[in-house]
């Protein structure tokens, strides 16, 4: 065998990544706390405008959306990440 053989031979086979585990997701949110009423509409451009009712004080309205978000696409609110990008 020539050296490059050998060499062929001895390489660790390059690491594969594995596919995510989940399906990822990433919306663009315009959100909209202390609404009169809930609502969630579907924009044009593909992003979702959405009022809440909960205020923006200790977290009230997160949880509200994350609730919201996980109810419109049929996913455990544990499954739902808030990322925020100014």
């Amino acid at each position: 065998m020539g050296l490059a053989t050998k060499q062929q031979q001895n390489r660790v086979p390059a690491v594969q990544p594995r596919p995510c585990e989940t399906p990822v997701k990433i919306l663009s949110v315009k959100v909209k706390p202390n609404a009169l009423q809930q609502t969630l509409r579907h924009e044009d451009d593909g992003s979702l405008t959405i009022q809440l009712k909960a205020a923006p004080i200790d977290g009230k309205a997160n949880q509200e959306l994350i609730q919201l978000l996980a109810k419109e696409f049929g996913v455990p609110k544990s499954s739902m990440a808030d990322r925020c990008q100014l």
